[in-house]
């Protein structure tokens, strides 16, 4: 018996979705206590997963591109609250300083470091996909 065929089309079920969640939920408990590490491994699970539903549902070739594209979001993201952590008298030196003393700027900077490995990631991936076996 197959259990992996559902619903009236016959199209097989997807892995993804636990894992975005699963990845959403780790990634929500390293942001409330402030572990960066947790943080960090909880948005590189849920970008990867949304990157595979994303490629799965054949909307993208394949992962690589989504994978970028979910890494540049995460670090707009992740710059936007490290800076509002440093707002007042924003400078170079305040910027730097900020995820050591701004609990919203430490948080800005794991998701700006989950989002610059997605999307390194994903550019490594793209351009070694598109490479000739050799």
């Amino acid at each position: 018996m197959d259990t992996s065929v559902t619903g009236a089309d016959s199209r097989p079920t997807s892995a993804w979705p636990p894992f975005v969640a699963l990845g959403l939920a780790v990634a929500e408990v390293g942001v409330l206590f402030g572990l960066f590490v947790v943080t960090v491994a909880g948005l590189l699970v849920l970008g990867r997963s949304c990157a595979g539903a994303v490629a799965e549902t054949e909307y993208a070739e394949s992962a690589w591109r989504p994978l970028a594209a979910f890494g540049l979001l995460f670090v707009g993201l992740g710059v936007g609250l490290w800076t509002a952590g440093a707002v007042p008298g924003l400078t170079p030196q305040s910027a730097l300083r900020a995820p050591l003393t701004d609990r919203v700027a430490f948080r800005g900077a794991a998701v700006v470091l989950a989002g610059a490995l997605l999307g390194l990631a994903g550019l490594v991936g793209t351009h070694r996909r598109d490479r000739p076996a050799s």
